[in-house]
């Protein structure tokens, strides 16, 4: 019998696939899950609201991904940036500069441009760029506290060293595996001076070479983003910023939501927006298996509505999902069967995939996904190319 949401909700395998410590299993099969908080609403670069924003976003971002630009005495800072320019010098060598060139020679023309839905993403916007860096709009579904703005000219070394140092370790597994880590992500967003996504979405938009304009809090409401954030259940945040490559403006949102029957209904507002987001490439990464549950299915199906290009490994959708003539696929890597991740010591295996992977496998020339746990040039993709 399949295990009920209500279960998963009460052990956290949901959120954030626990470490089971009845069974040994390794601490990197912690996925990236789901959380939420808010942040303050901002106009252009300056300050509207005052309590916890910072004067000029940009500024901000360029001091948190280590950029040598913005002068600081701070020796906090200093070290801070001393560690990010090994970060993002490994995080282009082993997966930005091999996933552009995967994408060049393998994703159809006719995915480009098209907006994008990263379910169960984490903080993870690197990855949502890598594959499609054409996108106006970006938006990341999970359950990590947004947080709030640092006020880094307010707080004490000590206070600096702490809360970078815990965003350090909630994304430093980026650069060692392309793989965020729960664990890390909950101890690392939730130190009380640097915590959230915030940060971390911060410093990828500008490692990548964004120019951050403005974030506020945005919310769903009838269905529609909107800003003031209103009383729906589900919150988030908007990031907007200006593309170093074609310096065009485009979009970031991050929302909290919890992946499940009430939020997939035709009646609810995060049903109908989700509903009016397609079609859309897609991604999915270290996905839990949840999207395999019997009492997943509603938001299986809304998702496969939505999804026109979508590229996965073995964790996201079920493979069966996309045999029946409407998609045309690719499979990347290599996969023989799932492995124990975290909290779910029995994950769904997929005899009918691992058939598909002994045929005709194309090289995958990155980690991607739970294929770390295999070891190295383990990993596995799929693309699906909706007919």
């Amino acid at each position: 019998m399949r295990p009920t949401p209500i279960l998963y909700l009460l052990t956290g395998i949901l959120v954030c696939s626990a470490p089971d410590t009845s069974r040994k299993t390794d601490p990197l099969a912690e996925t990236a899950g789901e959380k939420i908080a808010a942040n303050d609403s901002q106009t252009g670069n300056k300050t509207t609201t005052a309590t916890n924003s910072p004067t000029n976003w940009n500024d901000l971002a360029q001091l948190l991904s280590g950029h040598e630009g913005v002068t600081t005495t701070s020796p906090a800072i200093l070290r801070h940036r001393a560690y990010m320019k090994d970060f993002w010098a490994r995080v282009k060598k082993e997966n930005l500069e091999p996933i552009a060139a995967w994408r060049a020679q393998t994703l159809p023309s006719s995915a480009r441009g098209r907006n994008v839905l990263y379910p169960l993403s984490g903080a993870d916007f690197l990855n949502a760029y890598a594959f499609y860096p054409d996108a106006k709009e970006y938006v990341l579904i999970a359950l990590e506290p947004p947080g709030t703005a640092p006020q880094l000219d307010k707080m004490t070394e000590v206070q600096k060293e702490a809360g970078l140092e815990s965003v350090r370790s909630a994304i430093g597994t980026l650069a060692r595996n392309n793989y965020l880590q729960s664990r890390l992500m909950a101890h690392g967003f939730g130190n009380p001076y640097i915590g959230g996504t915030l940060p971390a979405f911060l410093i990828m938009l500008a490692g990548l070479g964004h120019t951050v304009k403005n974030v506020e809090d945005v919310g769903i409401v009838g269905g529609r983003i909107v800003s003031p954030p209103g009383n729906g259940r589900t919150k988030g945040i908007r990031i907007s910023y200006v593309d170093s490559k074609d310096k065009e403006d485009k979009t970031l949102i991050y929302l909290q939501m919890r992946l499940e029957q009430a939020t997939a209904e035709k009646t609810s507002a995060e049903g109908q927006y989700l509903r009016s987001l397609g079609p859309r490439n897609m991604l999915l990464k270290s996905a839990v298996y949840i999207l395999h549950w019997d009492s997943m299915k509603l938001v299986h199906d809304v998702l496969m509505e939505q999804g026109n290009l979508i590229i996965q490994d073995d964790s996201g959708l079920p493979y069966k999902s996309f045999q029946n003539g409407k998609w045309k696929e690719r499979v990347f890597g290599n996969y023989v069967r799932a492995l124990p991740v975290g909290g779910i010591p029995d994950p769904p295996q997929q005899p009918d995939l691992a058939e598909r992977f002994k045929k005709s496998p194309e090289p995958l020339p990155f980690a991607y996904g739970y294929g770390i746990l295999r070891g190295k040039n383990q990993s596995n993709l799929m693309m699906f190319e909706r007919k």
